[in-house]
């Protein structure tokens, strides 16, 4: 029965195509990255957490939840659409402006995500435990995609 299952699961991967899960985050990390570039060209955006960044402002964008939308779920199976949060952390060591720099970088963010129809759930600044003379702000979007959205 374990065998079985085992080829089963390797039959769905080879169907890629028709079983694969909706994953746009490289595309809206790009998008978000390219923006703030253009302001801010030594600015770092990640998708992976780095616990002590080397440059300054540090931005670190992540797909926090992707959940498939049970209601659309097609009859033979795969994934319709799906529920995407992303969640952002803005971090400035800037010598002065620490706060205003955030709230630049998080205003070029917001324009690219709500550009794209996300729901912008929360933006507040949130205190940095980790080093005190870096101000930290995060935001969480949201929405509903399919995988031809993008």
């Amino acid at each position: 029965v374990q065998k079985l299952k085992c080829l089963y699961i390797w039959h769905l991967c080879k169907r890629k195509a028709r079983f694969s899960m909706i994953d746009h985050e490289d595309f809206y990390v790009d998008k978000v990255a390219k923006a703030i570039k253009q302001y801010y060209p030594n600015a770092e955006v990640v998708s992976e957490y780095v616990p002590k960044p080397s440059r300054f402002p540090h931005i670190y964008f992540r797909e926090a939840d992707n959940t498939t939308d049970t209601i659309s779920v097609p009859i033979k199976g795969g994934e319709a659409l799906a529920r995407l949060m992303y969640s952002v952390d803005v971090f400035s060591n800037a010598q002065s402006e620490r706060k205003q720099e955030c709230k630049t970088i998080m205003g070029i963010i917001d324009s690219v995500m709500l550009n794209y129809y996300f729901q912008r759930t929360m933006c507040n600044p949130i205190p940095n435990l980790n080093d005190a003379t870096i101000y930290r702000m995060v935001a969480r979007y949201s929405k509903t995609e399919s995988k031809t959205e993008v």
